[in-house]
């Protein structure tokens, strides 16, 4: 089969700051979330330069002003808007109408769930030619995570792939924000439509498998366990069902990294310096 592009992706914008990024909000000079969805947005374009990409524009409650920015920078765009009434559940209809429009969409095998709080530093087209290089591959995240390697799951991160000057090592985990092959989509699809109980660790641990009640050494065993029993007590058998007989997915990430997401557990001195450098070439 045949497919128009290279990339399809859901790209899901909120027009207020978050309370992480505020912590850190000092380290950079967005005086309105516009200000840093639009520096976000340009450099996303900067980093799939060459590529040929469906995006679809999932906005919650957002001004014309955001429209207006996607129709100025990307030529092919595809806008939803959230409902008035979710209030509180935003974050959870915008992950599932991202779900549920790559999952169906027919125009690439490969698709990106992103939010609007990621700085590109890198070309996205390294992470697409691993996923057609290394068949092994199902998702990953565009981030090189301190959150494991500064953690005890860096005991666990084993399989380094060296492949186009980037080293990829395989993770237990990502974020809301991740590349992947549309079949992990469909495949995980349970895990995914059911974020409101998992949370975006949940899905990943289920996915790769890295959730056992005999491995007491695993890091957030706990959480693991308390999801486990969650699962029970909500009578979600069926993810039960999938987490013991679905294939185990395998989650990388690059070093060094393509993207940064704009929140405290992800910031450096050097990436600061890295995101404000790239905003004086692309302004």
């Amino acid at each position: 089969m045949g497919f128009d592009y290279d990339l399809a992706v859901a790209y899901r914008v909120y027009p207020k700051f978050s309370d992480a990024y505020l912590k850190i909000s000092h380290h950079f000079n967005f005086k309105t979330k516009f200000d840093l969805f639009h520096a976000c947005l340009l450099s996303f374009k900067e980093a799939t330069k060459g590529l040929k990409i469906k995006i679809f524009a999932i906005l919650d409650k957002c001004p014309e002003s955001y429209i207006e920015a996607f129709k100025d920078i990307f030529k092919d765009v595809e806008f939803y808007f959230i409902n008035e009434d979710l209030k509180g559940l935003e974050n959870i209809a915008t992950f599932l109408i991202q779900t549920k429009l790559l999952s169906e969409q027919n125009l690439s095998p490969l698709v990106l769930f992103q939010e609007d709080d990621y700085f590109y530093i890198n070309k996205l087209s390294y992470a697409i030619d691993f996923l057609k290089e290394i068949k092994e591959a199902d998702a990953i995240s565009p981030e090189f995570q301190f959150s494991i390697v500064n953690t005890p799951w860096k005991r666990y991160i084993k399989n380094v792939i060296k492949f186009k000057n980037f080293e990829w090592i395989k993770i237990p985990s990502t974020t809301l924000t991740f590349l992947a092959r549309k079949e992990y989509v469909i495949r995980a699809k349970q895990y995914l439509k059911n974020y409101s109980l998992l949370g975006d660790l949940g899905i990943s641990l289920l996915s790769t498998k890295n959730l056992s009640i005999f491995r007491f050494d695993l890091p957030y065993y706990r959480y693991g366990l308390g999801m486990l029993l969650n699962l029970i007590k909500y009578k979600k058998y069926n993810l039960l069902k999938e987490y013991l007989f679905n294939k185990k997915f395998n989650f990388f990430m690059p070093n060094p990294s393509i993207a940064i997401h704009l929140n405290p557990v992800s910031i450096n001195d050097d990436r600061i310096r890295a995101i404000n450098e790239f905003i004086k070439v692309i302004y």
